[in-house]
């Protein structure tokens, strides 16, 4: 028998391979990377539309120490001072069919006329934590307390503010874009 002829050594591979798709995922990768880069100065909301704040309300209940067993959300209500959210907002703008804006001392106060959905949720809220206080949100910034006083079917929650009389008026254009059926 005849040795088997050798098998020629191979060439040694450069640490990139060049074939027919790498000019396919170079331009892939460009295209990913000033994706990226454009992303990172603008901004997530100025690609896809966006103009910035929502002004979407939302009630919490809350607690002043942190539990380790629930999850909850901090924020600081006066300086360096911090309560912790229930993350699931008690009522929010989902639930909210429109929005009056009426004058208080120092700026405007919201008066919030709730969907049906967001009436029985309401009046569940206020039997349940009836005497206690909410804190209210305003696209996640902390605009003050709100106490139940007694439980209320009418499905109107008036916040008092103050409020500014811009963002006041924001709310309530936004509100019908905000509401979910």
């Amino acid at each position: 028998m005849e040795p088997k002829p050798k098998k020629p050594a191979p060439k040694p591979q450069l640490w990139l391979r060049i074939g027919p798709g790498y000019r396919a995922g170079m331009r892939a990768g460009a295209f990913v990377f000033l994706l990226a880069v454009a992303l990172g100065f603008t901004g997530c909301g100025t690609i896809w539309g966006s103009k910035g704040k929502a002004y979407f309300v939302r009630l919490h209940t809350f607690s002043r120490k942190q539990d380790e067993k629930r999850s909850r959300i901090e924020v600081e209500y006066a300086f360096e001072k911090y309560i912790y959210l229930n993350p699931r907002p008690t009522v929010d703008s989902r639930s909210v069919i429109r929005v009056e804006v009426f004058d208080v001392p120092k700026g405007k106060g919201l008066r919030l006329f709730l969907s049906k959905h967001g009436r029985f949720g309401w009046l569940q809220t206020t039997v349940t934590h009836r005497g206690k206080q909410l804190v209210i949100m305003i696209d996640g910034d902390y605009r003050g307390p709100y106490k139940i006083s007694r439980p209320e079917e009418n499905g109107i929650i008036s916040l008092p503010g103050p409020y500014d009389p811009k963002e006041a008026e924001r709310v309530k254009a936004r509100a019908q874009k905000n509401y979910k059926f």
